[in-house]
């Protein structure tokens, strides 16, 4: 079967292009022919992998946004057309707009939210996905609670949840938490509903002075944050702005680190608190949506803090980071509560899903 995923961007390797790009590869194992496109990727743009790849290069906004929107449709009408029929997945609400104009006569048509029921209530999201994702043939949620919530709010019969993750399974042989680097890691695109302006600021609350705070990503948050570093590193606390990683550095990185830290204000599933997990490492998020609490057993893998609670935030930062015993317990609660997610989520439901 042709399966052709549109999305707005592939190459940040953010958590939706993650799940995209595994999601695409296991579809390709099992037999699928799987067609990536990436609306904003500049032309030229390379990804890992052998799937095939179109990067579209519409700038979000540009004095020839009219002439560029043009030929980008042009390119994936006649690209629709030569693959004739197949599943087409849209990732965001974005993208369904774009392609609302595109004929996907043939197609069975998926469309994706990957936020949460609350940013969903507080944004315009809420009248959209009523307005344009009811006429899909099924539409995805994160969670079997941001299904049910929003097939109710915005009147959708077609409201389903999949697994939108393929975990990532506990490794053997870890190297011990207390024998890791004092280290704290903060994982993610760097846009302010992150949070990582947050992290910065409880950290150096927590802080003895020994420990380093490492900020793991890109975007346009970034000068921001090193220039709040920066400052922080004036009162004597190791703040450092590392840059982005691929998936695999990723969870190589967690394997020396004794804490993830997520200041995120608004979050889908929040992806990296899994993969910490599964390298022995507990997280201290804030509770913002269903995919979170999903991923941490508040007290046993990890702490959640009621959101904007930023006092909340650094005690229970300053918690792990000074109670040793603490943090090696929750570590391996935190893998073995990783191993359970993961053997729960296979490909096979997104077999069944294509099969229908």
């Amino acid at each position: 079967m042709n399966v052709v995923f549109i999305a707005d961007e592939l190459a940040s390797l953010g958590g939706i292009q993650r799940f995209v790009l595994s999601l695409g590869t296991e579809l390709s194992s099992h037999g699928h022919n799987v067609i990536l496109v990436a609306l904003h990727d500049a032309p030229g743009t390379r990804l890992e992998g052998d799937l095939p790849y179109l990067a579209i290069g519409l700038p979000a906004r540009s004095p020839g946004q009219r002439q560029l929107a043009g030929r980008a449709h042009g390119e994936i009408q006649s690209l629709l057309e030569a693959i004739g029929t197949g599943v087409l997945m849209l990732q965001s609400p974005s993208v369904v707009a774009w392609m609302s104009t595109v004929n996907t006569a043939g197609f069975r048509r998926v469309a994706f939210y990957h936020g949460p029921y609350s940013y969903a209530m507080a944004h315009y999201h809420r009248n959209f996905l009523g307005m344009h994702y009811r006429d899909f043939d099924d539409t995805i949620f994160l969670t079997a609670e941001d299904a049910q919530l929003l097939a109710s709010e915005c009147g959708l019969r077609n409201a389903r949840h999949l697994p939108v993750a393929f975990l990532t399974p506990p490794k053997d042989g870890l190297v011990p938490i207390e024998a890791r680097p004092r280290r704290v890691l903060s994982v993610g695109r760097l846009v302010e509903d992150k949070g990582f302006d947050l992290a910065i600021r409880a950290f150096e609350q927590a802080d003895d002075g020994s420990w380093t705070l490492d900020i793991l990503g890109d975007g346009p948050e970034a000068a921001n944050l090193l220039a709040q570093a920066r400052e922080s590193h004036t009162r004597g606390h190791d703040v450092r702005i590392r840059g982005p990683r691929t998936p695999e550095q990723i969870l190589e990185e967690y394997e020396s680190a004794k804490l993830l830290v997520m200041g995120s204000k608004s979050e889908g599933f929040g992806l990296v608190i899994s993969e910490a997990a599964s390298r022995g490492v507990p997280t201290v998020a804030l509770d913002v949506s269903a995919g979170v609490r999903t991923q941490i057993k508040h007290g046993n893998t990890g702490y959640l803090v009621p959101a904007d609670h930023e006092r909340g935030f650094s005690s229970r930062m300053k918690e792990l980071m000074a109670d040793a015993p603490l943090r090696s317990r929750m570590g391996r609660a935190a893998c073995d509560y990783a191993r359970n997610l993961s053997e729960g989520v296979s490909v096979a439901a997104w077999l069944d899903f294509l099969a229908e």
